[in-house]
Formats: structure tokens, sequence, C-alpha cells
């Protein structure tokens, strides 16, 4: 049974949320919700509303027994509180991952033949949904499993940060520039890195792990929003490696920031919302409404 007093040091702390150590328990960390909300990488467009942290905890919370009610491998362990919940500590893996059944955002610089005209629907994939590797940075600077700096030339100012890989079945990765057309000649950074660096050793039978996992994820995720009424667009998600056993876990959240979402009428209810000006009242409102509906994909 765990109680108040198991919250440890501070061990890190990100855009949304800070993680800390749980006492006497090496293998686990709380992770607690802010109520901070972003946008661009930027840190002029972050917001607060009062109900964004219990909202995001209570779409983690459901999503994730959701997934590990079908067998899916996540690092959850449990609700702690109103913003917390008790994870496994993982060694994440330096990727966002993303699926997707329309085109919608980003890709539509990459690949701007999916655009389609104002007021049709967009450009919708196959049975299974796209999947794309974007390698993680921080400040534009990758390090591999050691912590070794691999790049810091990547500018953020110039777009360049969380760059695309453009195939990622290869074991070396060419790195594009995630927002300009892949024809531009702009759009090669000209950097590689190994996908041993990102995943280290078997980087195959990992790298196949990842994507089975993500359609796992997304088409679970899809099927249970779609009996709500609801059309799950794209979702990122992020992995890593369980500190204890090493498998490779579903980790970090899936919440209301980590998907387009949109209700039977096409109306958008997540982050993006906020990403298009909407008012922080409606936003607040929307992810208000996504946690309520969250409580029934179980």
């Amino acid at each position: 049974m765990f109680t108040d007093s198991i919250k440890g040091e501070k061990i890190g702390e990100g855009k949304t949320k800070i993680n800390f150590a749980v006492i006497d328990q090496p293998n686990l960390i709380l992770m607690q919700y802010k109520n901070d909300i972003t946008a661009f990488d930027d840190p002029a467009h972050t917001r607060q509303f009062a109900s964004k942290a219990e909202a995001s905890t209570i779409t983690t919370c459901q999503v994730f027994q959701l997934l590990k009610g079908t067998g899916i491998p996540t690092a959850f362990v449990s609700q702690f509180s109103g913003s917390e919940i008790l994870m496994k500590r993982c060694q994440m893996i330096a990727l966002e991952v993303v699926a997707r059944r329309f085109a919608v955002g980003s890709i539509l610089k990459r690949q701007p033949e999916f655009i389609r005209p104002e007021g049709t629907r967009p450009y919708k994939f196959g049975e299974a949904p796209l999947i794309e590797f974007f390698l993680k940075t921080n400040g534009g600077i990758f390090k591999d499993l050691q912590g070794r700096v691999i790049l810091d030339c990547l500018d953020p100012k110039k777009g360049e940060e969380d760059p695309f890989i453009l195939d990622y079945q290869k074991n070396v990765w060419q790195l594009f520039h995630s927002k300009k057309p892949l024809s531009d000649p702009g759009a090669d950074l000209e950097l590689i890195v190994a996908a041993s660096q990102v995943l280290g050793p078997g980087t195959v039978e990992k790298t196949k792990t990842i994507v089975s996992t993500m359609h796992a994820v997304f088409l679970t995720l899809e099927k249970a929003w779609q009996r709500l009424g609801c059309h799950l667009i794209d979702l990122k998600v992020e992995f890593g490696f369980d500190t204890a056993t090493g498998e490779i876990l579903v980790a970090d959240t899936i919440d209301n920031d980590s998907w387009r979402l949109r209700d039977d009428q096409w109306r958008e209810l997540s982050k993006e919302s906020f990403r298009q000006g909407e008012p922080l009242a409606e936003v607040e409102e929307k992810y208000q409404l996504v946690a309520e509906l969250a409580k029934k994909l179980c």
C-alpha cells in the first residue's frame, strides 16, 4: 500500500510533468502533472488552466488501463492522486513515434501531395495506420543511451529539433526537417545517426517491437473512441526500456496532448484546439469532456 510518504527527490521535469523518485522503490517513479498546456515548442505560448493536471491524469490512467487490459506492455502501475501516477522507471528511448489515420498536421508540410481542397475530409490511409519515427532531442541536442552527445548542431529556431527519420527500417537513420517538403533541397539536414545509438544492440527486432506495439496501441484506442462516437486522427507515443527487465514499454503518458481527436461532427477536442487559438476556457471544457469520455474507454 502506497502512502504520501513515498515521494522522494525530484529526478526530472518537463513542460507538463515532474518526475519524482519513489522511496525504497528504485524501479518506480511518481509522475506529477502540471496545469501547463504548451504549443509550438515555444515557452511563450505556455498557458495554464486549473483542471489541466486532473483531466490529464484521468485520461492517461484510463488509456493505460485499457492498453494493459489488452496485453500491451506499459509502464503504468496505478493512479496515486488526482494529479499523480505511479509508473515503472524507464530509460526513455529518444524517439517520438507517430501513428496516423488521416493526413493532418506536419505530414502535410513534408508531403503536400496529401493536401485536399478545404472542406473535404483529410487524406485517409489504409487499414493499418501510417507509422513515423522522429528523433527526440533536447534543445536540438541528441544523446545516446550512454549519455554521450552525438548531435549538437540542430537549431530549434529553424525548426530542426526532433527531426524526421526518413527510413526507420535501416540501420543508419537519415534525418530530415520535420516541417519541410521532402522534395525541398533544404529538407535533408545531411545528418545521420546509427539506430544502435538510439536503441542499443538488436535494432531490427527492437524496431519491429516498437512498430507492432504502436499498431496495437493505435488500433485499440481507435476502436475504443469509435464506440464513443469519436475519431482518432493521429497519436504520438514514447517508449522506454524497463530499468528492471529491459523490456520495451509504452512509457511517459497518453493524454489529450498526445493525439488529435474529433467528435462525431469532426470538431476538434484535443490540444490542437489550443494550437488553433481557441479561447482557453473552451479548451479547458474540451479537456474535461475528453477526461469524462475516457472513463468509458474500458
